[in-house]
């Protein structure tokens, strides 16, 4: 495969040779870093890949933060804190705490802060926002049947408003911080507008932090992935449909027990439940219950 392109494949087998050996690169050169502050200049000197079908950046669910980028991230002079946005619930209701968003109405809105160290002792910096959007994914069709097979919007940037797509919104304009110390900026994340709840869309972007230290011409960027569920989704359901098969009971040998009645459990047997899982989740119980006692 040539330089600079990609593909998705499933497993960790694929990445982690190739995150191993940048490590490997990352800690050679500057050997006194933390394993979190690896993590944290892999991921925000990484490059959002592009969708060539939408024209917008592939989703962070698919793609973390993009393609890391040993270089920058050897040269890097900013810590940034968290590397990601994590958003559950994106809840209808109009934005509070940011007087001038007022206008936008009852939205599916949260907001964060992210911190930016400048590591940098010697020269200030400023920092300059953007936003980038990804795909939108769902797991559902139009009509409400589940599909393994996730569904994007939009197809075609042409095809919907830019108004309608998630927006960033930075409440403090662009700052400037002095050198070896820490700045901070608030975000407003504003949800996609138009999109069915039935549909069960999972939405994202990338905060972009453009950062030019004092008497540099150049820019050094770094991406801060979003990413979060439109709507509330603890009133999902974890598990896949029903009209899948699952939850099933089966043998030892994974094959479906049909008749659950007739398994006669005992130190010699064994049963097996499966089941799909639509979304993820952190904690899944299971319990037993005897049909003839109902305990």
């Amino acid at each position: 495969m040539k330089l600079g392109k990609y593909t998705l494949l499933s497993g960790t087998s694929m990445a982690a040779p190739y995150i191993s050996g940048t490590i490997a690169l990352l800690k050679q050169a500057r050997p006194k870093l933390t394993v979190d502050e690896i993590r944290t200049l892999l991921v925000a000197s990484a490059k959002p890949i592009t969708d060539a079908a939408t024209g917008m950046s592939s989703s962070p669910y698919h793609s973390g933060a993009g393609l890391v980028d040993i270089y920058d991230s050897i040269k890097s002079r900013a810590q940034i804190d968290p590397v990601a946005l994590s958003i559950n619930n994106t809840k209808m209701r109009p934005i509070q705490g940011y007087s001038e968003l007022a206008e936008l109405g009852a939205v599916r809105w949260t907001t964060r802060t992210i911190s930016i160290k400048n590591t940098d002792n010697k020269k200030s910096v400023r920092v300059h926002h953007g936003n980038k959007v990804a795909n939108s994914l769902s797991m559902y069709f139009a009509n409400g049947t589940y599909t393994y097979t996730p569904r994007t919007w939009p197809a075609d940037t042409r095809s919907v408003p830019g108004s309608t797509l998630p927006q960033v919104y930075v409440q403090s304009a662009d700052e400037t911080i002095s050198a070896g110390k820490t700045g901070e900026v608030t975000v407003f994340i504003v949800a996609p507008k138009g999109l069915k709840d039935s549909e069960q869309w999972y939405y994202g972007g990338f905060i972009n932090l453009d950062l030019q230290w004092d008497g540099e011409e150049t820019n050094s960027s770094y991406v801060v992935p979003y990413a979060g569920y439109n709507g509330d989704y603890t009133a999902q359901d974890v598990l896949s449909p029903s009209s899948d098969g699952l939850p099933a009971l089966a043998d030892a040998n994974l094959t479906v027990i049909e008749d659950p009645s007739k398994l006669a459990l005992n130190s010699d047997t064994a049963a097996v439940v499966l089941f799909g899982i639509a979304i993820p989740s952190r904690q899944i119980a299971l319990t037993l219950v005897d049909s003839g006692t109902g305990k």
